[in-house]
């Protein structure tokens, strides 16, 4: 969950996330970095990068570039670090899911894209949806919560 605008425990203001330890059912608000205060038409999206919480910020348009922001120490706001941009991608509307070495995206004609981080390329697929229709999960069986 993101909660703009708000005030944390400690007095700042600014976005925050929520998240819920369902180990502990306790709620915790975590500040996104002051970068996300952006106005109006920008975009963010959260997924799992290196076990860790990668938040994407993003404006669709004509060429989209995605920063991409590491949490690197769960919980503490002051660890979030800008890890690198990708783009910009013509035609691009929004990131899917991290898969091993690449960033699934869709574009605005609800195709699915593959950019490769390595290599730094994209690759098409010949899958169509509804635009912003695709939802994608990694499953793997673990009791330990990511980082």
């Amino acid at each position: 969950m993101m909660k703009a605008g708000a005030t944390d425990d400690d007095g700042h203001g600014g976005e925050s996330m929520l998240s819920f330890h369902i180990s502990t059912e306790v709620f915790q608000q975590i500040r996104l970095p002051d970068v996300c205060a952006f106005p109006d038409g920008n975009e963010r999206a959260f997924l799992v990068l290196n076990e860790s919480i990668a938040l994407l910020l993003f404006n669709s348009s004509e060429q989209t570039s995605f920063d991409i922001w590491l949490m690197t120490e769960y919980g503490v706001a002051e660890s979030w670090t800008k890890q690198f941009t990708i783009g910009p991608l013509v035609q691009v509307e929004r990131p899917v899911l991290f898969w091993k070495h690449e960033l699934l995206l869709e574009k605005a004609s609800g195709q699915l894209v593959s950019y490769d981080l390595k290599s730094q390329g994209l690759k098409e697929f010949q899958v169509y949806g509804a635009q912003k229709s695709f939802r994608a999960l990694v499953y793997s069986e673990s009791l330990v919560p990511i980082k």
